[in-house]
């Protein structure tokens, strides 16, 4: 009896085209590791053989590859997950006279990433800077700004997306600017605000990436009326600091001049101190300065 022989075979290996990898051809090479969403082609050269039968170990019963020539068998599949897989050769006097076993491996598209850093304007507390940086395994498709409007309360505005520059290549980096004036809040209005990065697969659809849930709250009009009040009281207690200090530097002054009047010409000491007088002079304009400043602002 003549037994079916499998000779060699040839695996092609045709790659998703979003991934940007070359086609590849193996000789012999059963045991594989591929990215999700490849093509596989398979074309078996064997001796004495009537069919060629591929069992994938998530399925019970044998497939058929198709005879294309003589000798020549080939079969198809597209790796979507990893599984083993056995070829049986068979001719008539001998059905599944042999076997042999193989793996595919299959990379999966991973999720992409994203990070941001936020910086608040001292001077300005509703303007937002923001510096961040995205990637992902194959190559992002786009990147967003989101945000939403919540009154006093709980309603929820339309959730605005704002599209930034299409990202090139599978890591980048981006910078963005949110003034929240433009918004015309109202007291007890929040703001929430977050980044959103998709990928480019293109077997399972664009997977998406967000950064933390970020947040600006305008106080509530009571809220605005106790920060009054705390700050008046504030305000009072810098002011009677003031005055407690003005009152001591009128005092050492009135001494510095007195002895300014007894001596003919002052000395090194004498000048130390006529400086640090000064000094604190200057220094309590600023407080009073800073204290009418806080009071406006109130």
């Amino acid at each position: 009896l003549r037994k079916p022989n499998l000779l060699n075979f040839e695996v092609k290996l045709d790659y998703p085209n979003y991934i940007g990898q070359r086609d590849e051809s193996l000789n012999s090479v059963g045991d594989l590791v591929v990215p999700v969403g490849t093509k596989i082609d398979w074309i078996f050269d064997a001796q004495h053989t009537d069919a060629i039968d591929i069992q994938f170990s998530a399925v019970d019963e044998l497939t058929n590859t198709k005879r294309s020539g003589e000798n020549v068998f080939t079969f198809q599949k597209r790796a979507l997950r990893g599984e083993g897989y056995k070829l049986y050769v068979s001719n008539e006097a001998l059905p599944n006279a042999d076997s042999v076993s193989y793996s595919i491996s299959v990379i999966p598209d991973k999720f992409p990433s994203i990070n941001v850093e936020r910086f608040v304007d001292s001077s300005e507390q509703k303007l937002v800077y923001f510096v961040g940086d995205a990637a992902d395994d194959y190559g992002l498709l786009s990147l967003s700004f989101n945000y939403e409007v919540v009154n006093e309360d709980g309603e929820k505005g339309e959730l605005q997306s704002i599209k930034l520059e299409k990202p090139k290549g599978n890591q980048i980096q981006y910078d963005y600017q949110f003034d929240l004036r433009d918004l015309e809040l109202n007291p007890g209005d929040q703001v929430n605000y977050y980044f959103e990065v998709y990928d480019n697969d293109g077997v399972n659809g664009s997977k998406s990436a967000r950064t933390n849930l970020m947040l600006y709250r305008v106080p509530s009009v009571e809220e605005y009326e106790a920060m009054a009040e705390e700050n008046d009281e504030q305000i009072k207690e810098d002011l009677k600091k003031s005055l407690e200090e003005t009152r001591k530097l009128q005092e050492e002054m009135k001494k510095m001049r007195d002895k300014m009047l007894q001596k003919k010409e002052l000395d090194w000491q004498d000048k130390k101190e006529l400086e640090k007088l000064l000094e604190r002079q200057k220094e309590l304009q600023k407080q009073m300065e800073q204290a009418k400043e806080n009071f406006e602002e109130n």
